[in-house]
């Protein structure tokens, strides 16, 4: 009986250990958020005001759930930031958080931009590389719950 009693706490404590390591140790999408619910739409941004120029530097990107699977606009900036061009090549796993789509960039000289990396909500991470680039840019975006991820509140650092 006592063997049965002992057994039984240390089951808890493993699942109890398990579920805070997954929370401390980034887990999954399902870990931090509510499921995704047809029609929501997340928007996750790195944008900020340039000195100098005072236009909005940084990146936006627009993840929404459809019945038939997902809708994603991508906006960046080369000097002010482009208006959202919405993905026509999308890979995502929900289980996993990878999260994959190419654009076409619909400039003077056109090309296409790629995003590879994982969604771990409230954070999306991984790799953009714009056409005119010859390697990828790690970036890092986060949630906004803003209508207007395109008027930042911030200033850039001078590394970016």
């Amino acid at each position: 009986m006592k063997s049965l009693r002992r057994a039984r706490a240390i089951a808890l404590a493993s699942r109890k250990f398990g579920l805070l390591a997954g929370l401390l140790l980034g887990g999954t999408q399902g870990a931090f958020a509510a499921p995704w619910v047809a029609g929501e739409t997340r928007v996750y941004a790195d944008t900020c005001w340039e000195r100098d120029s005072g236009d909005v530097a940084g990146h936006i990107i627009a993840i929404t759930k459809r019945h038939d699977g997902w809708t994603i606009t991508y906006s960046w900036s080369e000097g002010a930031l482009a208006a959202p061009v919405r993905a026509s090549s999308i890979a995502y796993d929900q289980s996993s958080g990878h999260l994959a789509f190419s654009v076409y960039v619909p400039d003077a000289h056109g090309g296409t931009a790629t995003f590879d990396g994982l969604l771990r909500d409230p954070v999306l991470t991984g790799n953009v590389k714009e056409y005119w680039e010859e390697t990828a840019s790690p970036v890092t975006l986060h949630r906004t719950r803003s209508r207007h991820p395109d008027e930042p509140k911030l200033f850039c650092r001078a590394s970016r």
